[in-house]
């Protein structure tokens, strides 16, 4: 449980607590009490003391926010608001070969959008900056298997 210091007359928020507003709760289980300097203290609590208090209203506390994240593995969940507050749907890359085997390419198309190098640019195609594969020449596409069976 939660254990609070109180005064006469203070106002305390006090979570989970069943009581209607404007109820009367009692709390018996009083670990210590200062009278004006006479210190009492109970081992573990005072048998002769009680708190006294009145509910002034109810009320949520915060939202809960659950959010829970796996590194580098493209796991993630959020739980505690609407779907709309995910926000974590990306555009799309459109990756994926754009001229297929038997078209005819212009000199600097793109041939195939790619992430890493599952295709390998092969003769008159070269490879850009984010693996993308564009045409040196005109001509027409052809793909084969290279060495190791790759494409």
């Amino acid at each position: 449980g939660q254990q609070f210091k109180v005064t006469e007359g203070q106002e305390l928020f006090v979570h989970q607590l069943e009581a209607a507003s404007g109820a009367s709760v009692s709390f018996d289980q009083v670990f210590l009490v200062d009278n004006n300097g006479s210190v009492r203290v109970g081992t573990p609590v005072l048998s002769n003391a009680k708190v006294n208090a009145t509910v002034i209203g109810n009320q949520k506390g915060d939202k809960v926010v659950v959010f829970k994240k796996k590194r580098r593995k493209g796991y993630q969940k959020k739980n505690g608001v609407g779907s709309s507050d995910n926000g974590r749907d990306s555009n799309s890359k459109r990756l994926g070969v754009k001229l297929f085997g038997g078209q005819y390419a212009k000199a600097g198309n793109i041939l195939v959008r790619q992430r890493g190098t599952k295709f390998h640019a092969g003769e008159n195609a070269y490879l850009g900056k984010d693996f993308t594969i564009h045409a040196n020449v005109a001509g027409i596409v052809t793909f084969r298997r290279g060495k190791n069976d790759r494409t």
